[in-house]
Parts: C-alpha cells; structure tokens; sequence
C-alpha cells in the first residue's frame, strides 16, 4: 500500500506535456517553462502559368522570424502607428494607464490607426468602449496593410470593416485580411465627447476569448535561412524543409529535403532534336544534385515540369526544356536550332527550379546565435502563439510544451 501511494504521488508531480501544430501554434494551457521540442517545416508555392514571357516566381519562406507571443497581440503601451501622411499624426490618439482616448477631433480628419502584425492570417479585435452616443459617426474602422514604413506611414492599405453607432459596451470584430497587418481607429461624432476604449485585445482566429494583458514577444531570426517544401499531385507532402529543436538531447538542426538552382545563358546548354515533337535545348551532366528519373513534384518559374515540358535528372543529372515553351527558342532553319536566342533570354531571366533531395542534407545548427535562441524559446502561463513571420507567410509550427 505504502508504495502504490508513493508511485501515486510521484506520478502526480511528473511533468506533463502536449502537443500544438499550425501556423501559428496555439498552446493554451501552458505553463511558463522552456518548449520541449519545436519542428520548423518549409513550404514553396507558385501562383499563376509560368511561361519565359513571364516567370513566376517560386515563393518559399526565406530569412524567417520565429515569433513567440501571448494570446493579445495588440501593445497598448507601445502600439505600432500608421497615418497617410505626417499632418494625421497631430489627432494621434491619447493612450495612458492602459487606456485608449480618441477625443477632441471631429470624423473626418481622423486617420491615425494602431496596427499589429497578423501574417494575413485570421483574428478577432474585441474592446470595451465607453462615452460613445450611438450617432453614425461613432465607429471603429478596421484596415489592413501590406506593410508599414519606417516614418510609419501606409502602404497599400484598404479598408477591412466597419462599424458604426457604437454604444457604450464590448464590441468583437472578425477579421480576415489578406494582408500582413492590421490596424484600428476609433471616430466620433463632434469634438464634444470623448470616446475611451479599455482591454484591448486582438487575437489569432475567428473568436474573441477572455482578454489577457499584452506579452513581450520572444522573437529568433533565421538570416540566411530558406525553408522550401513540395506537395504531390493529391496535395500531400512530398518533401519538406525542417528545422528541428531537440529540448532533450539540447540539439538543433537543419534539415534539407529540397534543393533550388538557377541556370542562366552561360550554364551549358546545348540544343536537343532527337525525337521529333520533342525538339528543345538540354543542359549537361552533373548540373543537379542527385541523379532523378523524370521528377516531379518540381516548380520551374518558365513552365510547367511534366513529362511533356521539362525532364529533370534524366540519363545521370540532365536537364531537358523540351515544351512548348522551350519551342518558342527552337529554329530548325538556324545552324544553331535557336539556342543563341534562349542564351540571350536566360541571361536576361535565368531558369529557375525547385525539386527534392532522394535522402536529406542535415547540418547542425546548434552553436549559431539562432540555434542557442531557439533553445530558450518559453510558453507563457496562459495562451502562447508560435509562428514563422516572414514575407511569404508560409510554413507551420509543430511543438511539444510542458502543460498545467
């Protein structure tokens, strides 16, 4: 009996742990210790029908931020404003004790809007408003933007939503931007009143959730850092970019699954007419990491990779460009089929591909500034967002973290 008691309490006070996984990561019943083990995965997207008259650029996650922050996003002590231009910032609003004032100015020339980072993903403003009249002109507006310049002015904003004849109360907006930040305004009717806004709160998804005090994020940049990733035909992971912490063994490494390389004019290309309707240009051996056989899944910025346009790593690491995009070059009346032509083209616009690796390249990423800062990644007590900040907004999160 004395030890099944013991072994009872024992378990009682092990360490208990969860897993989160997306992007971002959202822990909610953490604890404030260091995240247990965390997976990086790489992810590459091309948009649009690549061709030579206009390449499509291949979009990975490149020089990614790992950011680590509490459930509100919004920091009302040191909020992140934007206006069109410098003469807006005289009716900034009056922010004290945790307390927002948009008071003293009439409708319309307010214009100064507190903006967060969101990484065009969904989240929801919720906020407490008091000493509004309930007049049409009382509103908040909603607005996203692209980015925000260093004297912290718009670019390519555009109006999210908006809403009017608020009422003293808690008011929720859902956002969905398709742009990296967000920001809000408050209006008011005359410069007679004064409308407060009290427990601020914008958080990751579509519901708002009892409000918690802002959180200094903990934050690691991943400079020179590229994280790509390939789906098959059924929309599946073929091959994905990693960067794994091991909290255990105090590890951190880089995992390669995908390559890129980029072929300009000067790259060796010769021209290819040995099977009729396939008439192109190849590129020499040995030009590719691995010797494939035809691989897909590969993104090229000029066509499409498939059996009828680019073969990839055929007869020992060869490249042949043999589509109708590759035909727009070949000459059969020219002594050289065109391939003068497509070196004067790629020279101006290299060929760019992106494929897979048939066995992983690792590299040990422990001793590196961003390797160490990754090891001190923490959860907070309470809501916890992981997620990679980067310009494409690309990736996911997976993570294992001591719970309550």
């Amino acid at each position: 009996m004395f030890y099944a008691n013991y072994m009872r309490e024992r378990m009682k006070n092990l360490p208990k742990y969860d897993e989160a996984e997306g992007s971002p990561a959202v822990v909610c019943n953490g604890l404030e210790r260091p995240i247990k083990d965390i997976n990086l995965f790489g992810e590459s997207i091309q948009e649009g029908t690549p061709s030579p008259e206009t390449p499509t650029e291949i979009v990975s996650i490149e020089n990614p931020v790992v950011t680590v922050t509490g459930k509100n996003l919004f920091d009302i002590d040191n909020p992140k404003l934007a206006a069109l231009n410098s003469w807006a910032y005289n009716f900034s609003p009056k922010i004290e004790n945790g307390v927002l004032y948009n008071g003293g100015v009439a409708s319309q020339i307010s214009g100064v809007y507190c903006c967060v980072y969101c990484g065009k993903k969904p989240c929801t403003l919720s906020l407490t408003i008091e000493g509004a009249s309930g007049a049409y002109y009382d509103y908040i507006t909603v607005i996203q933007l692209d980015s925000i310049t260093e004297n912290g002015y718009f670019v390519n904003n555009n109006v999210l939503t908006t809403k009017r004849s608020l009422r003293d109360g808690r008011h929720t907006l859902t956002l969905q931007p398709t742009k990296n930040y967000v920001g809000f305004a408050i209006t008011h009717e005359t410069i007679q009143h004064v409308i407060k806004a009290t427990d601020i709160q914008i958080e990751f998804g579509d519901t708002a959730t009892g409000y918690e005090p802002y959180i200094q994020p903990q934050s690691v940049n991943l400079d020179g850092i590229t994280l790509r990733g390939l789906k098959d035909s059924q929309g599946s992971w073929k091959a994905r970019d990693e960067i794994k912490v091991d909290g255990k063994k105090k590890t951190v490494t880089f995992v390669k699954r995908c390559w890129e390389i980029s072929l300009d004019g000067d790259a060796g290309w010769a021209k290819y007419d040995y099977v009729s309707g396939y008439e192109g240009f190849m590129i020499g051996r040995n030009i590719l990491p691995e010797n494939y056989n035809r691989r897909t899944p590969a993104f090229c910025n000029q066509c499409r990779v498939d059996y009828n346009t680019m073969w990839i790593g055929v007869d020992n690491k060869l490249v042949y460009w043999v589509g109708p995009e590759a035909r727009r070059f070949y000459d059969a009346t020219l002594e050289d089929k065109g391939l003068a032509n497509l070196k004067a083209h790629l020279n101006e616009n290299p060929l760019k591909i992106v494929s897979y690796y048939d066995k992983p390249v690792e590299t040990d990423i422990t001793n590196t500034e961003a390797g160490q800062k990754l090891l001190e990644l923490y959860t907070n007590k309470g809501t916890t967002n992981i997620f990679l900040n980067s310009e494409s907004d690309l990736g996911e999160i997976w993570v294992r973290y001591e719970r309550k």
